[in-house]
């Protein structure tokens, strides 16, 4: 059995995409950056807002009660205080940040630290390809 997984990139203009991501029982990715929670100004917060052209819903709700899994790419560039109280309003099952240098040590699942050591063996070692 194969799965197709379906994405598309979060646009507030365009929310029957995000109808389809919170109806459909596939593997779905929705990407969104921390400017379409956190902006500023004129229309920057729609996610916030219930609009009439979503059934007077907030995008937010919509999207926290599918309990998306969040992934964090880099997240001492992004997790402020603000940012941290932003993302609980997704709802998520869980939260997997990815990062090289993290600020904040969560519950850490895997550390290529171990590896080191390995790799530099490897590197050591005189490996000639024919």
């Amino acid at each position: 059995m194969s799965y197709k997984i379906k994405f598309f990139i979060y646009n507030s203009a365009r929310l029957n995409e995000i109808e389809q991501f919170a109806n459909d029982g596939g593997l779905n990715v929705m990407i969104i950056n921390s400017q379409a929670f956190n902006a500023r100004g004129k229309d920057a917060r729609r996610i916030y807002m219930k609009l009439d052209s979503f059934r007077s819903r907030r995008p937010i709700d919509v999207i926290a009660k599918t309990n998306p899994i969040l992934i964090i790419d880099e997240p001492q560039s992004v997790e402020g205080a603000v940012t941290k109280e932003r993302l609980k309003e997704f709802n998520p099952l869980m939260t997997l940040r990815y990062s090289a240098t993290p600020k904040e040590r969560y519950n850490l699942v895997y550390s290529l630290i171990i590896t080191i050591p390995y790799i530099s063996y490897i590197f050591n070692q005189n490996i000639h390809f024919d």
